[in-house]
């Protein structure tokens, strides 16, 4: 079994035995305030969400490198309609994250929280992070919860002004250096 693997069935077992919330690794509160000053990497700020929360087929979002479509193994999960995570949004559940790169492009693409289940073919999410930038690319927002045929179905919404308040809410280090908006573009799928 691949670490990736073990990581699964680990937060596989964290949903189904969670009474309460576990803190996202990935939420901007979780970068320290030097993320945002640094020269040589990049920030990327997005928000993931659904219209409510799933307790049996949760979903994430894994990084990949574009070029190789290796996975960022440093990189956690983004959880995207997990019940485990408080959601910063009344009207639906969803997180703004955040996580630190090295100058490079990227994709994000939906990986399911049940090990049980495989994926065959996954939309993916192209964006870039520059060094000495917070780049902001937009919130990807699965159509549909709890997704049982992995029909899954994401729209790129432009929430910039939405999301980057609740960022420099949780972290004003955001405010170090103005985010620059350049929404992920949708690839082929992999």
């Amino acid at each position: 079994m691949n670490s990736r693997t073990i990581a699964l069935l680990l937060v596989t077992s964290l949903l189904a035995s969670a009474c309460g919330t576990v803190s996202n690794k990935t939420s901007v509160e979780a970068l320290p305030s030097d993320a945002f000053r640094a020269s040589d990497t990049g920030v990327v700020v997005l928000s993931a969400g659904a219209p409510e929360h799933c307790y049996s087929m949760g979903t994430f979002l894994g990084l990949h490198y574009l070029p190789s479509g290796n996975a960022v193994s440093s990189a956690p999960l983004i959880l995207v309609d997990g019940y485990v995570h408080k959601s910063d949004f009344a009207g639906h559940h969803g997180t703004v994250n955040a996580l630190q790169l090295a100058p490079g492009t990227y994709y994000l693409t939906p990986i399911s929280a049940n090990p049980y289940f495989r994926v065959v073919t996954a939309p993916i999410f192209q964006f870039e992070a520059r060094a000495g930038e917070t780049t902001y690319i937009g919130e990807l927002f699965m159509t549909r919860s709890c997704v049982l045929d992995m029909d899954i179905r994401f729209v790129i919404n432009d929430q910039y002004e939405r999301d980057i308040q609740v960022a420099a809410q949780k972290n004003p280090a955001v405010t170090l250096r103005t985010p620059v908006k350049r929404l992920t573009s949708p690839g082929a799928a992999r």
